[in-house]
């Protein structure tokens, strides 16, 4: 009789996680960490002769685009959120990590998604910011294949827990190494999720 008690408890808990993940991801309002490059790898040694110039210097340039054109990479109208919040530092600390000579590949790469939740639980957050997160996790930039994907990761702030992760795919294009892979993500804000 205590199992079966037990077992019930333990649905019961399971089923209410659940419908308390369900109500979050539908909240009106989600925080945006930004871009996170630490399992990333950029595909074509030819098109990425720089990494730590792209380091140094894209990392921060392609997340401060995000955040200073929102009318254009549009998180609200793509993600169906009523107001938009940008949080960026704990993105930009967790990017300072990535080794530059562990980014440049020319071989097919895919994430190991077992990562995600172990990206999100690492992040260095403002204990003061609560509610709904959403976190770009850059799978790679293929020069030859004209591709980038991410992991659109929604997550609990406060629990650092995945509520919902989605992988999108889209096409470069636009003048400079900035615009031509922000290009990408806009591509792929705007066709969704990868069926």
């Amino acid at each position: 009789m205590k199992k079966l008690q037990f077992f019930i408890f333990i649905c019961l808990l399971s089923i209410s996680s659940t419908w308390g993940q369900s109500d979050l991801l539908n909240s009106p309002r989600v925080i945006f960490f930004g871009l996170d490059f630490r399992e990333a790898r950029l595909v074509g040694s030819s098109g990425f002769t720089n990494p730590y110039h792209i380091k140094s210097e894209y990392f921060d340039a392609w997340n401060y685009l995000m955040a200073n054109e929102k009318d254009k990479y549009n998180i609200k109208k793509y993600f169906g959120k009523q107001s938009v919040e940008y949080a960026l530092s704990a993105v930009q600390k967790a990017n300072q990590t990535v080794d530059p000579e562990k980014m440049v590949i020319n071989d097919p790469y895919q994430l190991n998604t077992e990562k995600i939740p172990g990206l999100i639980q690492s992040l260095e957050i403002d204990p003061s910011l609560k509610g709904l997160g959403l976190i770009f996790i850059i799978e790679y930039f293929n020069k030859f294949q004209e591709r980038a994907s991410y992991y659109a990761v929604f997550f609990d702030i406060e629990k650092k827990q995945v509520v919902s992760v989605s992988r999108r795919s889209g096409k470069p294009g636009g003048f400079g190494l900035r615009n031509y892979w922000a290009g990408a993500i806009l591509d792929a804000m705007e066709k969704g999720p990868v069926k």
